[in-house]
């Protein structure tokens, strides 16, 4: 009997905007990945998580405020799910 995957892996992605770096952490279904800063471009970061989380249904959180809703707009419009709290 051949074996078939039968649920997607989760991704989920926290960011604490800046208006001139954001602290990203990921973490998986079953772990907790890594951690890091980059340049406020939600551009670079959907680069990023297509090219390391390919297969991943991923979610996104980030905190409210001047800094947020911007990547907020784009995040959604890449196709991910995005929550602002």
């Amino acid at each position: 009997m051949a074996s078939q995957i039968t649920a997607i892996p989760k991704s989920f992605l926290g960011i604490d905007n800046h208006s001139g770096s954001w602290k990203v952490h990921f973490a998986t279904d079953l772990f907790a990945d890594k951690s890091f800063s980059r340049s406020p471009d939600t551009g670079k970061l959907q680069v990023y998580v297509s090219k390391h989380y390919p297969d991943h249904e991923v979610s996104v959180a980030h905190q409210a405020g001047c800094c947020g809703q911007h990547a907020h707009h784009y995040i959604k419009g890449y196709g991910r799910q995005s929550l602002v709290v």
